[in-house]
C-alpha cells in the first residue's frame, strides 16, 4: 500500500509528539529535518492508504494499548531513515584450515530506534 500524494505524514508524526514513549523520536521527525517519505511498495490495491494512526491516544489498555502502539511505531518507522551499519569479515588460514568471523557495528539506527520489535546490535571482533 502506499499514501495517496498530498497526504499530511507530517501531521500525523505531529500529533505523535505527545506521548511519552516516542514523543521525541516523533519530534526529530518534524524538527529535526529526520523525516522522510515512507518507501512504496509494488503493490496498492487503492482501496486505502497503510495503517496509521489518526490521533494521540493515551487512554488505552491491554491489547487494544498493544496494538495501537504496534500501529504508531511501525508508522514512525516508516517515515524515518533506513538503520546504517558496517559489517566486517576477517578471514584467517592456520594450518591449512580457514577461519572466519563476522562483526557489526551500529552506526545509526534510525528507525529501529522506535520500532523496538526489531533489534540489531553491535557484533564486535576482538
Amino acid at each position: 500500500q502506499k499514501y495517496k500524494e498530498g497526504t499530511d505524514l507530517m501531521g500525523m508524526v505531529r500529533k505523535q509528539t505527545d506521548s511519552g514513549q516516542w514523543g521525541d523520536f516523533a519530534a526529530r521527525l518534524v524538527d529535526g529535518n529526520e523525516f522522510q517519505w515512507p518507501r512504496t511498495g509494488p503493490k496498492d490495491d487503492e482501496a486505502h492508504p497503510p495503517i496509521h494512526p489518526t490521533q494521540f491516544v493515551n487512554t488505552l489498555d491491554g491489547k487494544p494499548k498493544k496494538i495501537y502502539e504496534y500501529i504508531v511505531r511501525h508508522f514512525l518507522a516508516s517515515c524515518s531513515h533506513d538503520c546504517v551499519f558496517v559489517e566486517s569479515l576477517v578471514e584467517a588460514e592456520i594450518a591449512g584450515e580457514v577461519f572466519e568471523v563476522r562483526g557489526k557495528a551500529v552506526k545509526a539506527l534510525n528507525w529501529m530506534e522506535v520500532f523496538i520489535y526489531e533489534r540489531l546490535t553491535d557484533k564486535f571482533i576482538p
